[in-house]
């Protein structure tokens, strides 16, 4: 699936084609994902010159519908918007709206209706699907990781690509970007998923949850709070 929009600027229009979606963390390489986007606008759009590329997490609640308003036990003074379910465009400048109102004192009839959430029956097997796949997952991942080659400190991955395997007995995460070969712990730090590299984007994603770090461990994006842990050792060039 591809969705495509212009953007004007004072250069000329800017066109922004997106598509090709996959899970964090899930796909064996988001470059292969990107360089099929890129090819499908070049041979829709000859001549078109490619300026920026980027990816974003998507968030979907399972009853498909915008979760937004003021943060559970966020004491009233914390207001958030999410699961636009690849309509943001639309969904971002509405849930704007009623957090606008809610700041105000007002509130819209339609953001009220939607506040009701009643979570389905429907609804709440597909919670528990997800819940169990993603422990299955994990499951799954530690077992592999066993067969894959050991971690030593003599692991050098080519310049651009990470490896993930047993380093001492602990999963360990290595890779190489820009001549810089950095080890840190392969186990998510938000609840031990085993990591696995981006190539589009040179991270480690978690396919449980979708976290996000840096080659060096740093936390990016998704609901993990801190780095990876470096105990497992740190690559020197």
């Amino acid at each position: 699936t591809r969705s495509q929009r212009t953007h004007p600027t004072a250069e000329g229009d800017l066109l922004l084609v997106g598509g090709y979606g996959h899970a964090g963390g899930r796909a064996a390489s988001p470059k292969h994902h990107l360089d099929e986007l890129l090819g499908w606008a070049k041979q829709h759009y000859p001549g078109a010159e490619v300026t920026h590329t980027w990816s974003a997490q998507d968030y979907q609640a399972t009853n498909l519908m915008p979760f937004f308003g003021k943060l559970p036990r966020g004491h009233g003074r914390i207001l958030f918007g999410t699961g636009y379910n690849k309509w943001g465009m639309s969904n971002g400048v509405a849930v704007a709206l009623s957090i606008t109102s809610d700041i105000l004192g007002g509130q819209s009839d339609w953001a009220t209706t939607i506040h009701h959430r009643v979570t389905s029956p429907q609804g709440a097997l597909q919670a528990i699907r997800l819940n169990a796949g993603t422990a299955k997952r994990m499951i799954e991942d530690r077992a592999k990781v066993r067969s894959n080659p050991e971690i030593t400190d003599e692991t050098h991955p080519a310049e651009g690509t990470g490896v993930v395997g047993l380093y001492k007995g602990e999963p360990a995460a290595v890779s190489t970007v820009d001549g810089k070969v950095c080890m840190v712990s392969a186990s998510c730090a938000h609840l031990g998923g085993l990591l696995s590299w981006n190539d589009a984007e040179k991270s480690w994603d978690c396919p449980l949850h979708g976290s996000r770090f840096t080659p060096e461990g740093n936390y990016l994006e998704g609901p993990a709070t801190h780095h990876l842990k470096t105990s497992v050792g740190k690559k020197k060039d």
